[in-house]
């Protein structure tokens, strides 16, 4: 995604972990497919953490608005 233009350029983390996969198993660092998967990868766990945070964040603001009154 990111090397085919379709997404904005990765973090620095996320270029981590990318290429960490694509060490662990050679041959799909040969294969655009299994690169464009291993980058969707790393971008949908990205997308997951972030709205968790998001929502933990909106949660912890509903609690506190409800026990301040």
């Amino acid at each position: 995604m990111w090397a085919a233009g379709i997404a904005p350029p990765p973090s620095i983390e996320q270029q981590m972990v990318v290429h960490a996969l694509l060490r662990w198993n050679p041959g799909a660092a040969r294969s655009p497919e299994k690169v464009v998967l291993a980058e969707t990868m790393v971008a949908a766990v990205v997308v997951v953490v972030d709205a968790d945070v998001a929502g933990r964040r909106r949660i912890d603001e509903l609690i506190s608005s409800l026990a301040h009154g």
